[in-house]
């Protein structure tokens, strides 16, 4: 017998609704418009869930490649693209004329760090920066201020807000196929506590809560960088 040849499976926002209705026992025939529209609600709040669970790599910078800011001399704050969440790895990119770059990782610091600081007016190399985590407008603010000594780049591996998802027959959620069962048990979750399931037919909350933690666990656990991890130890403070 021969396979299908394809890798295109994807549900769509109607099918995972329809799917996640089905396990709480609402047929297609009985949804409605109003149940529709609650289980957009209810995708849209199970993704913002998610985002708060750690980094979904699918969501890393525009397709894997980091996002590049030209710094001005004297400015501090710049802004970044909307839906940004997270800044992960920072670095400061210095090209000097007829050379290559050359990267220079920034440590990350808080509010009040940066409030603590005497010269905020201060130029040299960056070292320094402060994500702003606004929900419209976030920001970065670096310190020391760019000097002359450039150009710089503020090169950042951001983490970017999932798309807002429809149930549509014409769109897919902004999830990689990996994580279409954990989206669809954490709906099915989400819709039984607005539309409880009949006793009679043996589906319970209890149920569909462990359904969508061991989805979940699954799917997060392959979310990840196959690489290997090495931790030293760090000794120089015995010798001297």
């Amino acid at each position: 017998m021969s396979t299908s040849g394809t890798t295109a499976f994807a549900l769509s926002g109607a099918d995972l609704v329809l799917e996640a209705f089905e396990r709480i026992q609402v047929r297609a025939a009985e949804i409605t418009a109003d149940h529709m529209v609650s289980a957009r609600r209810s995708m849209n709040l199970v993704q913002a869930r998610w985002a708060n669970r750690g980094t979904n790599l699918w969501k890393v910078s525009p397709a894997g490649s980091p996002q590049m800011v030209a710094l001005v001399q004297g400015a501090a704050t710049y802004a970044l693209p909307p839906g940004t969440i997270m800044l992960l790895d920072c670095y400061l990119r210095t090209t000097p004329a007829g050379a290559d770059p050359v990267d220079r990782i920034l440590t990350p610091i808080s509010r009040s760090d940066y409030a603590a600081l005497g010269d905020k007016s201060a130029q040299g190399a960056p070292t320094v920066y402060w994500f702003d985590r606004q929900a419209m407008a976030p920001t970065v603010t670096l310190w020391q201020m760019p000097d002359q000594n450039g150009p710089y780049e503020f090169v950042a591996y951001t983490l970017s807000q999932i798309e807002d998802a429809n149930a549509l027959a014409s769109q897919t959620p902004d999830i990689p196929y990996r994580f279409s069962e954990a989206l669809c048990a954490d709906l099915a979750l989400h819709l039984a506590r607005k539309f409880p399931p009949t006793p009679a037919g043996g589906v319970t909350i209890a149920d569909l809560k462990l359904a969508a933690f061991e989805a979940w666990e699954e799917a997060a656990q392959e979310d990840r960088e196959r690489v290997s991890l090495y931790l030293v130890p760090d000794f120089s403070g015995y010798y001297r």
